[in-house]
């Protein structure tokens, strides 16, 4: 089969050309394989500016539950990103917040009863901790709860996520799928593929006892990753969790291939997606 030259990005974010041609024709639209009538509801407010100068302007969109209650500030789930627009676009020509799989969840959390967020980005660092800032300082605008924020990311994001764990933002729980997460000590292979691929990789995460170790967290891990230097960042990570007697949620989807949640269409990918939805709820409500 004659198939087209990717960037090494391109492999990277669908694993394989196998599943690209074979799963995936179109990575970029792909959604996640599980639905509810209740996503087709959810009202979007899209093109909230939080950063806008004259070189760069940057917005968010609100996925807003059905029927929400004007009166009442909703918890929301921020979808964290730790590639650059401009990385993703250029590889799958769309932006991460629009992206079908993101579009998808952020529907399914919303539908749930919880807003979601998704935003432009360009320095991921900086954009990330701008959208707290805002949401702080306009929470009756948009009606979200500052205090009751989750943070999802999976991939090559999950370390910008990851790093948030070390500031002083009010993070209520994190859900990190398939994702680079700590180095064992004296590895820096993760950071290789960062600079290799295009993500961040925040020195900060090299001293793990800056992490907030009290945040409840998800970490669901893909056996079947085939992702080059994942999985030990993730064995790494639970290691740590547990030495610090974090609150923390272990999924081992033993049979699950990177990204997962648009690629195996299967009950089990299902479940672990429907377990995410009650752990995002059950800490934020």
């Amino acid at each position: 089969m004659n198939r087209p030259h990717l960037s090494l990005l391109t492999v990277f974010l669908i694993v394989t050309f196998d599943q690209m041609f074979g799963q995936q024709k179109d990575f970029g639209k792909a959604r996640i394989v599980y639905s509810t009538q209740a996503m087709n509801q959810v009202d979007v407010k899209r093109g909230i500016k939080y950063h806008d100068t004259p070189n760069v302007s940057l917005a968010f969109d609100i996925y807003y539950p059905p029927n929400k209650d004007e009166t009442t500030l909703l918890p929301a789930v921020i979808f964290v990103f730790g590639y650059p627009d401009s990385v993703i676009q250029k590889n799958l020509g769309v932006k991460l917040k629009d992206m079908g799989a993101y579009s998808s969840w952020c529907e399914l959390i919303a539908s749930s009863g919880v807003a979601a967020i998704a935003y432009e980005t360009s320095e991921p660092e900086k954009n990330i901790k701008e959208i707290f800032n805002y949401i702080t300082a306009n929470s009756q605008k948009i009606m979200i709860n500052p205090g009751r924020i989750c943070i999802w990311s999976c991939s090559g994001n999950v370390p910008t996520a990851l790093s948030l764990l070390a500031s002083d933002l009010k993070i209520k729980c994190g859900v990190f799928f398939y994702g680079f997460m700590i180095e064992p000590p004296g590895n820096n292979k993760a950071s290789e593929v960062a600079k290799k691929v295009g993500f961040v990789y925040p020195e900060l995460l090299k001293n793990p006892e800056l992490l907030r170790w009290d945040v409840p967290t998800l970490v669901v891990k893909a056996g079947k990753d085939n992702v080059p230097n994942i999985q030990p960042t993730i064995d790494n990570y639970i290691s740590q969790a547990l030495a610090h007697n974090s609150p923390i949620q272990f999924i081992n989807y033993s049979t699950g291939q990177h990204a997962f949640d648009i690629l195996d269409n299967n009950d089990e990918s299902r479940e672990i997606i429907k377990r995410t939805i009650h752990f995002i709820k059950y800490h934020l409500q």
